[in-house]
């Protein structure tokens, strides 16, 4: 990139100096450290790390560009860092303080990874190409925009998402436990792709429903799916919390495959406001008694051929349904 000032290290390449570094300040090149000093501070120093492992300690300040394949890692603390895009490799930091707790973090190159060794909290995470974050601790994303992308999410701590910015080809591969806290309000589709269990704890505020195809969903006490036509499928579940949310389900809402809908002993009165539909080979799994009281205005049941409705032991079943008949 033209104009860009360059950082690049070598396999193995330990950066440590007293010093701050910033868009304007140094470029280190194989085996050597110099000064490079340009009138501009506005453009992001270019980290290259060729093959191998580099490690910078030095306080990083302004905006900064991951290049090359090889691994970055900042072991320093970046409070100063406005802004870091990885195109190319993997960038670690052990927690959020090498990050920097107000750093906008890009992924902009196909299969780039964030990696972290601790618990980490970022700022916001946005994609212009599919990327990962991989966590040994656990990660917070305070906000994050798909772009359109998949976000590969592997933290042994888990995900949370606190602000989702949803799109119609944009999806979430979690590998691990993944809480989604809220989204923004836009007429797209939320989509959780992966195999890892997904926790939704507050309102989802967009209009383009949710889609799950081998997730098992759970709605938290406050956890209410998105408007617009929610799509549950695969080997995916979606599980009602107990004493949860008033309209939980606020739209239609298909079960598909081997889908399985879970609805606890004690559940809130109007926790489906929207018409369910279970296809051949879903199941309705009810583990307490259940009645009208369920539905909500405009909620209601619809089962087709092939579909099972499960009753706990000891349990009544009073709700209003629709059967369907093959045709």
């Amino acid at each position: 990139m033209k104009n860009i000032q360059k950082i690049t290290l070598t396999t193995l390449a330990i950066v440590s100096m007293n010093m701050h570094l910033n868009a304007s300040s140094l470029v280190i090149d194989t085996g050597e450290t110099k000064k490079k000093v340009t009138s501009s501070a506005v453009l992001p120093v270019q980290l290259e790390v060729k093959k191998g492992t580099g490690t910078i300690s030095s306080v990083l300040t302004g905006a900064i560009q991951k290049v090359g394949p090889g691994a970055a890692v900042l072991s320093g603390a970046n409070p100063g860092l406005v802004s870091l895009d990885i195109h190319e490799g993997s960038l670690s930091v052990a927690g959020t303080s090498n990050l920097g707790a107000s750093t906008a973090v890009t992924i902009s190159g196909a299969g780039s990874q964030l990696q972290a060794t601790g618990a980490l909290d970022v700022r916001s995470l946005a994609l212009s190409a599919a990327g990962s974050v991989l966590n040994s601790g656990a990660t917070t994303l305070a906000s994050a925009t798909l772009g359109g992308n998949v976000l590969s999410t592997n933290s042994v701590g888990g995900t949370t998402i606190t602000s989702l910015v949803p799109d119609a080809t944009g999806s979430i591969a979690n590998a691990d436990a993944l809480t989604l806290v809220g989204a923004t309000a836009v007429a797209q589709p939320i989509n959780v792709s992966g195999a890892g269990a997904t926790s939704i704890t507050g309102p989802l505020n967009s209009t383009g429903g949710f889609v799950s195809s081998a997730s098992a969903v759970s709605l938290g006490v406050a956890g209410q799916l998105p408007t617009g036509t929610n799509a549950i499928s695969g080997s995916s579940s979606l599980s009602l919390a107990v004493s949860g949310a008033a309209a939980a389900i606020r739209s239609s809402t298909n079960f598909t495959d081997s889908a399985q809908f879970n609805v606890p002993a004690s559940v809130t009165p109007g926790s489906i406001a929207g018409a369910v539909n279970f296809a051949n080979g879903t199941t309705a799994m009810f583990n307490g008694s259940v009645d009208s009281g369920i539905l909500g205005t405009g909620g209601s049941l619809t089962f087709q051929p092939g579909s099972k409705i499960s009753v706990a032991d000891g349990s009544t079943f009073s709700a209003p349904v629709t059967i369907l008949t093959a045709s």
